[in-house]
């Protein structure tokens, strides 16, 4: 896994990405990319559709666009430094690539887990920090270890708190993780499937309980290795 800054748009922008639980792009592509296979071809789109820009700028565009669509992987670490504040936000991103038909100008969006919102900036390392001011919408941080680091800074700083602060809830916090598991297709596998066999395994418990069989209390054991929802720390 690896790490990416991704840019939310304007300070409203970045209050819907977080309550929503999703990041998203705009360019001016009021288009489903979900067809385009390469980077030329997000290229062409850009020239037809933004005539006006120059080629530089198409190509950079381009290539950010591409990088949110196709290289940022699902589980993915994602940066979004806040405007005009002194914190950045971190998630993981937990869907693929999707269109946002009815959006104003975010057209182009992707589901985040987010596990801390509120990361002071001087809590990072000064090269980071410098990371989250360069320009760009979707680019890598400087430093090769910056999963690492960023992952320790969210973690570090959680007590300032985004799970149950920042005006979240413990539901909203669901909400944006089921939304992100529904979207990914890894809901049945990894949400569902596990808690079917816990099911009935306590189950089993249960009769063996009510009819006063030797073990019950081992098959609740087994039954109860995994958990039957998903944490929130």
């Amino acid at each position: 896994m690896t790490a990416w800054i991704v840019r939310g748009g304007d300070p409203t922008d970045e209050e819907e990405a977080l309550e929503n639980g999703v990041l998203a792009l705009g360019y001016g592509l009021k288009h489903d990319l979900s067809e385009l296979r390469t980077m030329e071809d997000i290229s062409l789109l850009l020239r037809q559709t933004r005539p006006d820009v120059e080629d530089g700028s198409i190509s950079s565009w381009a290539g950010q666009i591409w990088n949110f669509k196709e290289n940022i992987q699902v589980g993915d670490l994602v940066v979004m430094p806040r405007k005009g504040r002194d914190t950045v936000s971190i998630g993981e991103m937990s869907g693929e690539y999707y269109f946002l038909p009815d959006a104003s100008h975010l057209f182009h969006a992707r589901s985040v887990s987010w596990i801390n919102r509120e990361v002071p900036r001087n809590s990072l390392a000064p090269d980071l920090q410098n990371s989250m001011n360069s320009s760009g919408t979707v680019r890598r941080p400087g430093r090769p270890d910056s999963e690492t680091l960023l992952r320790d800074a969210a973690e570090t700083s959680r007590g300032s708190g985004t799970r149950r602060g920042g005006g979240g809830s413990l539901w909203d916090e669901f909400v944006r993780r089921a939304q992100g598991y529904v979207t990914s297709g890894r809901l049945e596998s990894e949400e569902i499937d596990y808690k079917l066999v816990i099911g009935q395994k306590l189950a089993e418990a249960r009769e063996a309980a009510l009819s006063g069989a030797d073990g019950w209390g081992s098959l609740v054991k087994s039954g109860m290795a995994g958990n039957l929802i998903h944490p929130i720390e």
